[in-house]
């Protein structure tokens, strides 16, 4: 029999109180296996909480879309606007394309959020990116290469089990152009993304998002937002999606179907 492995990665993790908070709860209480970090928001206070905690992968969630950069602003200009903050997903790619981001600025930035969780003791397991950013057609490459030659090896995979219209759609319209940009690296068959697009969230839910997606391959991620609120302005049901994991029999549900939970780490 092949033997089926799960990651269970949730991402933000720094993005606020309730994302912080919901995640180390998870992690403590292994209902979920690795976390993602954005470097511009975690405090010291939320990395000393991941440091604690045994047995887990913590990656870095690139972040080039929200809040102000790491590094000076004089030196990565062209990913931000006037005020100095970056300039969200859809103008960064937009001027991406118009040649008007200066690719040393990228690679800038990107160095910076990792140094600056390796000086606070975080060990990178690996690296995947705010909105899927890194299998961004174009400047999804030059991400990963940033990532490469900072010595990250393993990376998600935002080829999609399910594709359904709209955002997923898109995101695995990307993921299939740009596939090939991956190879350097090592990550999960798929990544199973159904609780980012609304889900009915309970035990059978599970069961079925198992039961279906190991049809498939051996190996996913399945990626979550788990909050112990949810954030005004954001299309995410964060609170929802922890409440499915705390209240969830993981550990019984995974012996079920002969299912290994891992994290990044073991991959």
């Amino acid at each position: 029999m092949t033997h089926k492995s799960l990651i269970i990665n949730a991402d933000d993790f720094g993005w606020d109180a309730a994302a912080t908070a919901g995640i180390v709860h998870l992690l403590k209480t292994r209902k979920i296996s690795s976390t993602t970090i954005l470097a511009n928001y975690a405090t010291e206070n939320d990395l000393e909480k991941l440091r604690a905690i045994d047995g887990i992968s913590t990656g870095i969630h690139i972040n080039l879309i929200n809040g102000k950069p790491v590094s000076p602003p004089q030196e990565v200009a062209s990913l931000l606007n006037a005020e100095g903050n970056f300039m969200g997903a859809a103008k960064l790619f937009r001027r991406f394309w118009m040649g008007k981001i200066n690719k040393n600025h990228l690679v800038k930035e990107i160095t910076k959020q990792i140094e600056i969780l390796r000086e606070k003791g975080i060990i990178i397991s690996h690296a995947d990116s705010h909105q899927h950013l890194h299998q961004f057609p174009g400047i999804g490459k030059w991400i990963l290469q940033a990532v490469a030659y900072n010595g990250i090896e393993k990376v998600r995979s935002c080829r999609l089990t399910n594709v359904h219209a709209g955002r997923s759609a898109v995101i695995a319209l990307f993921a299939a152009a740009t596939s090939r940009h991956l190879k350097p690296f090592r990550h999960p068959d798929a990544l199973i993304a159904e609780l980012s697009f609304g889900a009915n969230y309970s035990e059978e839910f599970a069961q079925q998002l198992l039961l279906s997606h190991f049809r498939k391959g051996n190996v996913f991620e399945i990626m979550t937002h788990p909050a112990t609120a949810n954030k005004m302005n954001s299309y995410l049901n964060r609170k929802a999606e922890f409440d499915f994991w705390d209240m969830l029999d993981l550990q019984g549900l995974l012996k079920k179907h002969q299912i290994t939970l891992i994290n990044y780490n073991q991959l």
